[in-house]
């Protein structure tokens, strides 16, 4: 029996089983499988390779990459031989890669291309315990002697393997389950980021209590786009390694996810809120586009599936006759929407960030299951989840299986379980203050529902204290105006004011489309901004949101900035959160005028 760790799993699986699991990379305009076999051999002489380079147990390996196929290859051959892989998102600045690799101790640093290295090389030289520089895209060898490519990296663990063949096995057997697996580096909305120490077990655990109640099929077929510097993607990438989960594609980038999902047609993908907010949005912005009759058909064929949505959601029966409308709005209207998601998922599992529960109906009611959970970095990312038989729109789920939540007094949410993390790297103070009686301490604020489900309020430390005394989660107001597909971002502020405002971003490609359906001459996006209809259509979204909200949740003012937030601005997280307080000090004459 193989020790409970996801890198045993995996090399267990790879000694026992004949069945190859492929996984597919896009080269030369088409895509490409490499065989479980043949991913292996390449993931056991990266592991020898980096043993050669000085990494063993306890032995930190950064990793500077997009999403793709190296990428978990790398991290499962850097656990099985004991090493701790330290992921970094390829969007940071460099002072941002300097301090985590210098932080994390990593002794070796891999970075994807040419244009990565040059742009961190000052930064990645500076920290004292690098000794080798791995360049994942090598077009030829490299000559300078701190710096090693990435097929010669592989060559040099084949060598290894000729001359002690079970190495590599043994070495996996070795990895202990309270060993460290990885350094989680939060993205954090402030401050520096935190290095969240995550072992064998935590991992282990997560993944097997994650895929015993999620449906996955031997012949699924996943789309993976999402940061392995994050712990969702990641996590799934651990719940696939005892060989039952289907056929792995790499997604090429963002700007070409919406080919690749068409190219693939993927049965389960994990992603964020926003992807499905941009969907919906394109797809009510080309309803637009309609004529009347063919919108009146939409409405009554979205109609239809709403209804038997709500009785699934209820888990009542679907009468005769609505069934045959179903049938009738689906081959006319919901099969097309479906389409473009691939036209045949199992379902998508979404976290890392609040969904709306209207976007959540509106995709099941075109037979698109959107399964919402709730994680954090600390908790090796899965601790609640909604399961196709048994789901709550508007929750992220029930506990997995031995996870314990407990709401304390202020609402905060506790949360005790083997996916718990050890503690952050280099800081026994932070990690004292987030720990009350062995509980892990959120920072979010919910509840539990009568049936078990958890509702998250909002993160603690956003919640708007009015002058007046309320209480306002400020992550339900935004999520109702970003309904609208013209508004991609929105932040609310109001705390000790006597009402609530917003800044609001605008989509530009949806810009475009509105412009050009109301006729509007071409002008630029500053100047559309200000178009007394594209203010207008601002309004009729606030007024949307406003009609479902309490009288003391209500915006009463708000700006259109000219320009969306980004990770590049320094205005989201590389996990696409909004940074509040650097938005609200770029932002605070138009904030404070609100109030004069």
């Amino acid at each position: 029996m193989f020790k409970r760790t996801v890198c045993a799993e995996l090399y267990d699986f790879r000694i026992n089983q004949d069945r190859q699991i492929n996984q597919f990379v896009k080269r030369d305009g088409r895509w490409q499988a490499i065989g479980q076999g043949e991913g292996f051999a390449q993931l056991e002489a990266l592991g020898l390779g980096l043993r050669e380079l000085g990494v063993k147990k306890g032995v930190p390996v950064a990793v500077i990459s997009r999403t793709r196929l190296e990428w978990p290859y790398l991290d499962m051959a850097i656990m099985s031989i004991g090493g701790i892989t330290v992921g970094i998102y390829d969007n940071l600045t460099s002072q941002d890669v300097g301090y985590i690799v210098e932080h994390s101790e990593a002794c070796v640093v891999v970075v994807e291309n040419q244009a990565m290295l040059d742009m961190h090389l000052e930064a990645i030289l500076a920290c004292p315990a690098v000794v080798k520089i791995v360049v994942i895209e090598d077009s030829q060898p490299a000559k300078d002697s701190q710096l090693i490519s990435y097929s010669q990296l592989i060559e040099l663990g084949e060598k290894q393997k000729q001359k002690a063949p079970d190495l590599f096995g043994q070495l996996v057997d070795q990895v202990e389950p309270d060993d460290i697996a990885t350094y989680m580096y939060t993205s954090g909305t402030t401050g520096t980021p935190k290095g969240v120490i995550l072992d064998h077990r935590n991992l282990y655990e997560t993944a097997t209590a994650s895929r015993g109640i999620l449906p996955l099929e031997k012949d699924d077929v996943h789309l993976f786009f999402l940061p392995l510097s994050h712990i969702l993607q990641r996590m799934t990438t651990y719940i696939g390694t005892d060989g039952n989960f289907g056929s792995v594609y790499f997604a090429e980038s963002l700007d070409k996810l919406v080919d690749n999902i068409a190219e693939v047609r993927p049965t389960v993908m994990t992603c964020v809120p926003r992807i499905f907010e941009k969907a919906h949005a394109r797809v009510m912005s080309r309803i637009e586009t309609l004529n009347s009759r063919r919108q009146k058909i939409f409405t009554w064929a979205l109609g239809v599936g709403l209804q038997v949505s709500r009785l699934k959601q209820k888990k009542q029966p679907i009468p005769y006759f609505l069934t045959v409308k179903f049938k009738l709005a689906d081959r006319l209207v919901l099969s097309k929407i479906r389409a473009a998601l691939g036209g045949r998922p199992n379902f998508f599992a979404v976290g890392g960030a609040p969904l709306a529960k209207d976007l959540a109906e509106f995709f099941h009611a075109c037979s698109i299951m959107l399964l919402e959970g709730y994680g954090l970095s600390e908790t090796s990312a899965v601790t609640c989840l909604n399961r196709p038989d048994s789901f709550k729109f508007g929750t992220v789920g029930r506990p997995v299986p031995g996870t314990e939540i407990r709401i304390a007094q202020d609402g905060e949410i506790l949360i005790k379980g083997p996916g718990v993390f050890r503690g952050y790297l280099k800081d026994p103070q932070k990690t004292a203050s987030v720990f009350e009686d062995g509980w892990f301490k959120t920072g979010d604020i919910g509840h539990l529902d009568q049936d078990g489900f958890l509702v998250i309020t909002d993160r603690k430390k956003n919640i708007i204290v009015t002058a007046g005394g309320k209480n306002i989660a400020p992550q339900k107001i935004e999520n109702l105006i970003k309904l609208n597909p013209l508004i991609s971002q929105v932040m609310v502020q109001g705390d000790r004011r006597s009402f609530l405002s917003a800044v609001i971003t605008l989509d530009p490609e949806e810009l475009g489309l509105f412009a050009k359906l109301r006729g509007i001459a071409d002008c630029e996006s500053r100047q559309l901004i200000n178009h007394p209809e594209v203010k207008n259509e601002v309004e009729r979204a606030i007024e949307a949101a406003n009609q479902k909200l309490a009288r003391f949740e209500t915006i009463k003012k708000h700006a259109i900035l000219d320009k969306e937030f980004s990770v590049e601005s320094g205005e989201l997280t590389p996990s696409l959160k909004v940074k509040r307080k650097v938005v609200t000090q770029r932002h605070q004459n138009i904030l404070d005028g609100f109030y004069e």
